[in-house]
Order: structure tokens, then sequence, then C-alpha cells
């Protein structure tokens, strides 16, 4: 009996794993879709900076090129810890897929 409520708390934390992996590749994938966004937004930005007809405040232009470079940090830092957080995941996963062939070994 205190085996199999041991092995159900294994499975348990099997699928928790998963759930987390499915989420953390969700966000990888809309990560991956703001870095494109502020990337094609900061290269507008600079285009404008040469563009003689742009008729925006300069000062302004160069706060929003600040900003959406931020922007683009933070967003890659945030990816960083995203692909760590898969990293664990998977390796938690491998550790318990080998614990739970262990169990059926003959």
């Amino acid at each position: 009996m205190f085996s199999m409520i041991v092995d159900q708390k294994y499975i348990d934390d099997y699928l928790w794993y998963q759930k987390t992996l499915k989420q953390f590749q969700k966000h990888k994938k809309n990560n991956l879709q703001h870095h494109a966004g502020f990337k094609n937004q900061y290269m507008t930005y600079l285009s404008w900076q040469d563009d003689p007809d742009y008729h925006h405040c300069q000062l302004e232009l160069q706060k929003e090129i600040r900003d959406v470079k931020d922007r683009i940090i933070t967003n890659e830092n945030v990816y960083d810890r995203i692909e760590d957080g898969i990293y664990r995941c998977k390796e938690k996963l491998q550790q318990y897929n080998q614990y739970f062939s262990s169990l059926y070994e003959f």
C-alpha cells in the first residue's frame, strides 16, 4: 500500500512537469512573437531617424527607440528564463521516465 502512495506521488509530479513544460512552450512561442514585433518596431523607428520627411519630434523618437530597446532586452531575459524552465522540466521528466522504467525491469 505504501509503495502505491509513493508511486502515485511520482505520477502526480510527472504529470505536473508535463503540464508545466507545455505552459513553458506556450510562453516561449508568445515570447518569440513579441520579440519579432519589438525588433520590427525598433527597425521602423531607426528608419524614421534618417527620414527627412519624418516630422515627429526627434527627442520623442529617441525616447521611443530607448523604450523599445529596453523591451527587447527584457524580452530576451524572459526568454532565457523560459528556456531554463523548459530544460529543467525535460530533465525532471527524463529522471521520472528512468525511474518508472526501472520499476518494470525484470
